[in-house]
């Protein structure tokens, strides 16, 4: 597709993951959450997280007691250092699935 001189592609293996290979949607995770990666300092450990900004109403992660300002440190097992690295967990776990996470709560 062109439009005034701006192209735009998608990658074939995007179509197909997006749709599962039936040739309909697939349902995908979603937490509900708006993340920012951050380097995380607990005593003289360093570690790699993700800041949770915001928190959707009526979301997952609100119904999970998720909290802006909580850092996500692992999810189901993956270190989480990404806003990626989260979406993974998300994929391995499935739209229906449960996800134990780790996090740092200030407070």
């Amino acid at each position: 597709m062109v439009a005034g001189g701006l192209a735009l592609a998608v990658p074939s293996n995007a179509v197909a993951d997006f749709l599962g290979g039936t040739g309909r949607r697939t349902r995908r995770p979603y937490l509900g959450v708006t993340l920012r990666p951050v380097l995380v300092r607990q005593g003289e450990e360093r570690m790699g997280g993700l800041l949770v900004l915001e928190v959707e109403q009526e979301s997952p992660a609100q119904s999970a007691g998720l909290a802006a300002g909580d850092v996500l440190t692992a999810a189901g097992g993956h270190t989480l250092n990404e806003p990626q690295d989260l979406a993974r967990a998300l994929e391995d776990a499935g739209p229906t699935g449960r996800l134990g996470l780790n996090l740092v709560r200030a407070g």
